[in-house]
């Protein structure tokens, strides 16, 4: 029994060791591939919507870093990465609307958004929390899901480059260039869907959205709140966020442009801009946001 007992203990060790190689040779670049481009000062964080409707090759000094069904502890997990290897960095605008938070750590674990870049972000009290505010399999895809094959393959490849940065990694955000063209075609399918009145944030996702807003006051670094513009039919819940962001956030700039009126042209369904639609709001951020309250920040 001795015996078992040392040699379980033993190759537990060994296993911890390997992991732990391993996932050292994958970040070992990782100060560059989280290198904003040049003169970056502020980065767009948050889901689709955000993902889809920020073009930065038009927004001065901006990145996107948004990304489909992204969850709230992973913008918590990229800003502590950006901020480290981006110390410039001085302005987080995060996708605030009526999805991100909603997102329930209970739902089915995306092995697309997790990455071993984040593992090392969390401290005891966000284990703690992800310990007693998710399920089982939430917990499990911590572990199980950030080495699949793609993910591998993008890491590999960018090592071999001689030159590679933040752009290189697309399955951690970026601007989506969408051509969708099925607004018509989307109103038709939700219309028998009926909206969840009783719709609430889930829990974890405000516990890292209120972490990830201290971090950045800890870091010197201001919040903005946006939403970008959805269809005048759009279904989802254009309500209780916006009743949340007065009671707990209001202290934070919040820019809700979710009622802009845009011609359908600029719709690829209900609540995604298409790459028109990108261009004209990214063109009024530009003008009317951007350029009069978040430029010229750094010495």
């Amino acid at each position: 029994m001795k015996k078992f007992l040392l040699k379980s203990i033993i190759f537990c060790f060994v296993v911890v060791i390997c992991f732990g190689a391993f996932w050292c040779i994958l970040c070992s670049n990782r100060n560059e591939t989280m290198r904003l481009p040049e003169n970056c000062n502020i980065v767009f964080l948050g889901n689709s919507h955000v993902e889809c409707a920020i073009n930065d090759t038009i927004l001065k000094n901006s990145f996107n870093f948004g990304r489909s069904a992204e969850q709230m502890e992973f913008i918590y997990c990229k800003v502590k990465l950006l901020k480290k290897y981006n110390p410039a960095l001085d302005t987080i605008v995060i996708g605030y609307d009526n999805v991100l938070c909603y997102q329930s750590a209970d739902s089915a674990f995306n092995p697309v958004l997790y990455s071993p870049y984040f593992f090392d972000t969390h401290n005891l009290s966000t284990i703690t929390n992800l310990l007693t505010k998710s399920s089982f399999g939430y917990i499990e895809g911590h572990i199980t899901h950030p080495f699949n094959w793609f993910k591998l393959y993008q890491f590999g490849e960018s090592k071999i480059k001689s030159k590679t940065n933040i752009t290189d990694m697309s399955n951690l955000g970026g601007y989506m260039y969408l051509t969708r063209d099925k607004l018509e075609e989307d109103i038709k399918r939700r219309a028998t869907i009926k909206m969840d009145k009783n719709r609430s944030f889930d829990e974890l996702s405000i516990y890292f959205l209120n972490e990830t807003l201290n971090f950045c006051q800890d870091n010197d670094m201001t919040v903005i709140f946006l939403c970008p513009p959805q269809h005048k039919k759009c279904f989802l819940d254009s309500t209780y966020y916006r009743v949340y962001y007065t009671k707990n956030y209001s202290n934070i700039k919040f820019y809700d442009f979710k009622d802009m009126e845009l011609p359908d042209s600029c719709f690829g369904d209900l609540d995604h801009l298409n790459y028109k639609g990108a261009k004209v709001f990214s063109e009024y951020l530009e003008k009317e946001v951007l350029h009069k309250n978040y430029y010229n920040k750094q010495p």
